[in-house]
């Protein structure tokens, strides 16, 4: 798989590479192969129908068959990707599970899973600017910035409240006047 951790929208690529290490060529009468059950990862993604080499999707199982040489170094690589769902709950798994064909055996695990998550990573904070060298003597021209960008948006909410307010004060007057 091609991420430990996906968020929805996010394209989740699988990977399964087939080796014939074993003494006997595989062929098209007796081909090597594999499934692989997607159904858990289909749960919260959809298929891209982007299968490769040969490889299939059929509801939710991946299959792929075909002649493979004895101790041949060539390698077949299918390659299929998924896009999480946008609705996907956060923390769930899309849970993936490879098995090879008689008399296959996996090296290692034949399962990964990917996680979800829908809380987006917090930004990490901005280094403080460095402060800019004073000549000696003039310390007292540089002043500290202070405040924060909010100050003149701020000052011109209050600018239209006032007008509003004091909009709203000569329209009472003329309304008890009549």
């Amino acid at each position: 798989m091609s991420t430990d951790t996906a968020a929805p929208g996010d394209r989740v690529t699988y990977s399964v590479t087939v080796h014939n290490t074993g003494g006997a060529d595989f062929t098209d009468a007796n081909p090597a192969s594999f499934t692989d059950d997607l159904a858990d990862v289909l749960n919260n993604a959809a298929h891209n129908n982007d299968a490769t080499d040969g490889a299939t999707v059929s509801s939710t199982t991946l299959t792929w068959s075909g002649p493979l040489a004895a101790g041949a170094s060539v390698t077949v690589t299918v390659t299929v990707s998924v896009t999480v769902h946008e609705d996907a709950a956060d923390g769930a798994r899309l849970q993936n599970l490879a098995t090879p064909g008689e008399p296959g055996t996996c090296a290692g695990s034949c399962a990964t899973g990917t996680t979800i998550s829908s809380i987006p990573p917090s930004p990490s904070p901005s280094p403080s600017p460095k402060p800019e060298p004073t000549k000696p003597g003039h310390e007292h021209e540089r002043l500290p910035a202070t405040g924060s960008d909010l100050a003149v948006p701020a000052a011109a909410g209050a600018g239209v409240l006032l007008l509003l307010g004091g909009g709203l004060i000569r329209w009472r007057r003329k309304v008890q006047r009549h």
